[in-house]
């Protein structure tokens, strides 16, 4: 599933994006930070947490628990 990232702060994000969970389940997902242009790199961050709300296609997760994935990683 993709989706886009509306906001995030540090103990939770906002995104839209279709997902067959309803709020107060688990959920897991994988943030694209930014692309160091520099490197060609792009850092992305995996999170995991309960789904908080679900309104259509806007939806917003807690972050409970995160890491940072390394290239080898994905």
């Amino acid at each position: 599933m993709e989706g886009e990232t509306c906001n995030v702060s540090s103990s939770g994000v906002a995104f839209t994006g279709e997902i067959a969970v309803q709020p107060g389940q688990y959920v897991e997902y994988i943030i694209q930070l930014f692309q160091h242009r520099s490197h060609g790199r792009v850092v992305r961050l995996f999170c995991a947490g309960t789904l908080l709300r679900k309104h259509h296609r806007c939806c917003a997760a807690a972050i409970e628990r995160y890491e940072f994935l390394r290239e080898s990683d994905h």
